[in-house]
């Protein structure tokens, strides 16, 4: 899988999908006030790297470094635009994921 099809995957693609969004950001930011908390979303955001990982497949030609690299690209860019969470979005496609994807190359 291409990682801008990830990424686009991986944004909401539903009204529910963006409320949902909102919801976790919010519990996000609970975490780093609450010790509790932070250990839920820890364990959350290991198991969607886990996922990410598997979506990703095995280590490219550079080995674990190149997967890993890739990993948190993916999940930087999208935790950043969820962070955003505005209507903007409507105009992020795929083929402006690949625009931004493209630039950090």
């Amino acid at each position: 899988m291409l990682l801008s099809d990830l990424v686009g995957a991986l944004l909401p693609q539903s009204w529910l999908e963006e409320v949902y969004d909102g919801i976790w950001l919010s519990i996000v930011e609970a975490g780093r006030w609450d010790e509790a908390v932070g250990s839920a979303v820890a364990e959350v955001e290991e198991r969607e790297r886990d996922i990410v990982r598997a979506v990703l497949g095995g280590p490219g030609d550079d080995g674990v470094e190149h997967l890993d690299r890739d990993v948190d690209l993916a999940l930087a860019l999208v935790h950043g635009l969820r962070a955003r969470h505005a209507p903007a979005r409507e105009d992020l496609t795929a083929a402006r994921v690949a625009a931004i994807l493209a630039g950090l190359g």
